[in-house]
């Protein structure tokens, strides 16, 4: 990471809020651990399935499809299943559609119903095929984020305070 991102990083702890200055600043290195710290800062705790409403769609989206494919990509569906990232399971949904990946949608979906029935071979077939898409998912969804850079910056009215 870099020293801007590690200042920015700190100044998020006590209330900066994402601005375009902001944004227009950050590295695609720096893009995803921008936007996890900003949502871990802000995140209502404890955490649940309504913990993101308060973010834009734009936030909202790149944060729980970074967490659903980190977790799929380094444990597996398992460790999604298990960690907190699933509680997102549907926005990372929309998040993927919205990236464009209606594949990745369907096989979240998909993974979801697994989970659910408890069908643990089904999960293991659809873990297989997450792998086998080999997508620069962090390259797809900075580019996301090139392109639709208002999207990130919350309404004034929404400024979190806590």
């Amino acid at each position: 990471m870099s020293e801007k991102f590690n200042k920015l990083a700190r100044e998020m702890r006590v209330g900066t809020v994402i601005s375009l200055e902001i944004l227009r600043g950050i590295s695609e290195d720096d893009f995803h651990d921008l936007i996890v710290n900003y949502v871990s800062c802000r995140e209502s705790q404890p955490v649940s399935e309504k913990s993101l409403i308060k973010f834009p769609d734009a936030i909202k989206y790149i944060y729980s499809t970074y967490m659903a494919d980190i977790d799929i990509l380094c444990g597996g569906l398992e460790q999604y299943f298990t960690n907190t990232g699933f509680i997102y399971v549907d926005d990372a949904i929309l998040g993927y559609k919205y990236l464009g990946l209606l594949n990745v949608s369907e096989l979240l979906e998909r993974a979801k119903t697994a989970k659910h029935t408890r069908d643990w071979a089904q999960a293991s077939i659809i873990e297989k095929e997450f792998f086998e898409l080999n997508l620069d998912f962090n390259l797809i969804r900075y580019k996301y984020f090139e392109e639709n850079i208002d999207g990130f910056i919350p309404e004034p009215d929404s400024y979190y305070d806590w």
